[in-house]
């Protein structure tokens, strides 16, 4: 189903309480795993090319994550396209949002 921001801030509240010491990648390869379709891990590999395209700045504190990421793929047009009927195509449409750590992934 559809995941709202406040999920995301309840979720960012439980990681918090749970991993003190974690950041933004952590939290939002949890979150990548999870639902493949809404979100994209967000580290050093895949940053600089990420926050480039999307025009934001580099630091992006957890809390943040929703406004500056998420709602800018889901106010995307390849985002909002319907289901493909291929079984292939359905498969990587499900999982949208993850793919684009291939997108802007740096070794």
């Amino acid at each position: 189903g559809l995941v709202s921001r406040g999920q995301f801030l309840t979720f960012v509240e439980a990681f918090r309480g749970s991993f003190e010491n974690s950041g933004v990648a952590t939290a939002t390869r949890l979150l990548a795993m999870k639902r493949p379709d809404y979100f994209i891990c967000l580290d050093s590999k895949n940053r600089t090319n990420l926050c480039k395209e999307f025009r934001i700045s580099q630091s992006i504190e957890l809390e943040e994550y929703w406004d500056k990421v998420v709602s800018r793929i889901l106010d995307s047009n390849w985002w909002n396209s319907p289901k493909p009927m291929s079984e292939l195509e359905s498969r990587v449409w499900l999982g949208r949002a993850a793919f684009l750590d291939v997108r802007f992934y740096a070794p």
